[in-house]
């Protein structure tokens, strides 16, 4: 077997069987060649069933979502539905028909055009990817392809802006909890306990009685679970358990929450994102913001605040430092705003008294 460019400019892949011509597939990509040649020589080396390769995606998939079902969360499951029975017949209906083991990277960069073609933003593109990544390694595993497409597809540049982070200062958190407060005491509770805590919404749904420790060096709250409104409890989105500290501030709301109820209660009153919306008349009265600036509002004042950013990981959650360098920028505002100030200390009494040139 071999790959060779054609005098056209496009790349052939030979399949030869000892010294006998068997079969060939020309490609515009040298890359795709090669992936077509290498499962032609996986499948004859027995490692695939031929078989198992010529079956469609559609005919494959209903086998893949059964089994995922039972092994992924649950909005992993809708997730992956969507884009199966919605998304792709929707868009790119030509790949379901396509065999298991015939399609090359190519085939997923022409998914992704066409999804941006018609308008799917850079998020719907990414939320592809990552299914159709998880499907073909499913396939692999399954003998029926010697290798996963999707790791060598080129994912389109994104074009349209990232949704931006509006977090709010202490002073206008403080601001909206009092307009808040006069319009649901509780909703305004949770507002203010989000923007200080940096939980997500199901999180805080997630929280009960004995998740609160008022006892330990510092009060704090155990976040060891997520329960997004109509789908089951499940692990954080980092899978991992974490400590979050109460601000002084929070303690009374927190001591009614538990006063006289069980370990396993909730602890938060009851949430809907739907209500806690209406009833803080939320599209008037947040300045644009979004529930989950909220989160952004806590990590941003505990950066100003001088928490450093690896204790400012651990106690959000997010996985990574490389995560945490988006809120850099809100941080340098603060520093940047800070010695501009101190700046203009220094050279004021010499401005005041000396005629200077900043030529």
């Amino acid at each position: 077997m071999s790959v060779i460019k054609t005098p056209q400019g496009r790349w052939k892949a030979v399949v030869k069987v000892g010294r006998a011509y068997s079969c060939s597939k020309t490609f515009d990509r040298e890359k795709d060649a090669k992936a077509w040649e290498a499962a032609e020589r996986a499948r004859r080396s027995g490692i695939v069933d031929p078989k198992a390769a010529h079956r469609s995606v559609i005919d494959v998939v209903p086998d893949y979502l059964k089994e995922r079902k039972l092994g992924v969360a649950e909005s992993t499951y809708r997730n992956e539905r969507w884009v199966f029975e919605g998304t792709l017949p929707k868009y790119c209906e030509w790949l379901l028909h396509r065999s298991v083991g015939s399609i090359v990277p190519r085939d997923i960069e022409r998914v992704y055009l066409s999804l941006r073609e018609r308008g799917r933003s850079h998020r719907t593109i990414l939320r592809v990817r990552t299914t159709l990544s998880s499907f073909f390694d499913w396939t692999q595993r399954a003998g029926m392809r010697a290798g996963n497409p999707v790791k060598d597809a080129v994912v389109p540049r994104r074009t349209e802006p990232e949704p931006e982070m509006k977090p709010y200062s202490l002073q206008e958190l403080n601001e909206h909890y009092e307009a808040w407060h006069e319009l649901s005491p509780n909703d305004a509770e949770i507002a203010r306990f989000l923007g200080l805590t940096a939980l997500r919404w199901g999180e805080a749904r997630a929280l009960t009685v004995g998740d609160v420790d008022l006892q330990g060096a510092y009060p704090s709250v155990l976040v060891r679970r997520s329960r997004p409104e109509g789908a089951k409890a499940r692990t954080t989105k980092s899978g991992r358990t974490r400590h979050v500290p109460l601000a002084d501030v929070l303690v009374p709301f927190i001591k009614g929450c538990i006063e006289g109820r069980a370990d396993d209660e909730p602890l938060m009153p009851p949430m809907s994102h739907s209500r806690f919306l209406k009833r803080l008349d939320w599209p008037h009265t947040s300045d644009g913001r979004r529930i989950h600036d909220l989160r952004h509002t806590a990590i941003t004042l505990w950066l100003a605040s001088g928490i450093d950013m690896q204790t400012a990981k651990n106690w959000s959650g997010h996985s990574s430092l490389q995560m945490m360098s988006r809120y850099s920028h809100w941080l340098n505002e603060a520093v940047d705003q800070a010695s501009v100030n101190r700046l203009n200390r220094v050279l004021k009494p010499r401005c005041d008294t000396e005629d200077i040139s900043w030529e």
